[in-house]
């Protein structure tokens, strides 16, 4: 018994992109000053400033995609056995394809022109354009450094469960609300505990500050009693998903130096499973530990 499955797509994406700002304003850096000027004197002043930018952006991807997909029983036959009873037993036969395919994005950062630091234009696939907070952190991906890109929503975080966080984030408990539908996949977020490793290993070093992400999250799940509203630890992060959205937040806490220096030579889930998995580490790292706190970004390739 033969199966045979052909399958041909083709995509193909272009984009031009054209953006064109002008700007007229009394700059914060301009000053003026009259002075030896007498009395009954007359002193006229005019400042303008203006600045023109334009920019171009254009993309084009283009996807082809063959697939010929094929299984085969093993092609048991049976023959010259006239009066007789014959049975022929097969295994099962499956196959599956799985196509992904991700194009291009242009993104517009004009911070120092009509959008204050932090911001930037957002062309979608239908030329509008959108101001956004935005913001990039490194990340790990299958063994090596990706960027993730933070474009559009800050950290979700509903109660239930009960939090005492300022930011209503909790560690220790499966959340209950979530910001879409669906499955949603893991941030593994790899935190030091009880030391601190080297600036250059942290991914957001700044305790309690670290782009849309919370301030603030309640760990006395966890850790006990003082710790409702604890400033959010420096962390580094690790994915197993080339992807973009909303990710679902589980802490994975590094309890020694030796143990965060194999995480970071790993850059990868595998390696933080194997450290799992290995029962002499039982007391140097720790399991998955669910939030209900969620990012939104998208994955970069360096």
């Amino acid at each position: 018994m033969i199966n045979n499955k052909n399958k041909f797509v083709k995509a193909a994406i272009g984009s031009v992109i054209i953006l064109s700002t002008f700007v007229t304003a009394a700059f914060a850096t301009t000053s003026v000053s009259v002075v030896g000027n007498g009395a009954f004197s007359n002193s006229d002043v005019s400042v303008r400033n203006n600045k023109n930018t334009s920019l171009q952006q254009s993309n084009n991807a283009f996807f082809s995609n063959s697939v010929n997909a094929n299984t085969n029983t093993g092609g048991n036959k049976a023959n010259k056995n006239t009066g007789g009873s014959t049975v022929v037993v097969t295994g099962d036969a499956n196959t599956s394809v799985d196509i992904k395919n991700k194009a291009n994005k242009n993104v517009v950062n004009h911070g120092g022109m009509n959008h204050g630091n932090g911001n930037a234009d957002m062309v979608d696939g239908r030329g509008r354009t959108r101001t956004t907070t935005t913001g990039f952190t490194d990340g790990w991906f299958d063994g090596k450094t990706v960027k993730f890109f933070y474009s559009k929503f800050k950290f979700f975080c509903k109660e239930p469960p009960t939090s005492g966080a300022d930011s209503n984030c909790e560690a220790g408990a499966e959340p209950q609300s979530k910001p879409r539908g669906g499955d949603i996949p893991k941030l593994y977020v790899m935190t030091p505990l009880g030391f601190r490793p080297a600036e250059n290993t942290l991914q957001c070093p700044t305790v309690g500050n670290c782009i849309n992400h919370p301030m603030t999250i309640d760990v006395s799940r966890v850790l006990g009693a003082g710790t409702e509203n604890l400033p959010l630890p420096a962390h580094s992060h690790i994915v197993d998903e080339d992807t973009n959205g909303w990710w679902e937040l589980e802490v994975v806490g590094v309890k020694d130096q030796a143990t965060w220096d194999k995480v970071v030579a790993g850059k990868s889930l595998d390696t933080v499973r194997a450290l799992q998995a290995d029962t002499a580490n039982a007391d140097k790292i720790t399991g998955d530990i669910p939030t209900n706190s969620f990012l939104f970004f998208d994955v970069l390739d360096n």
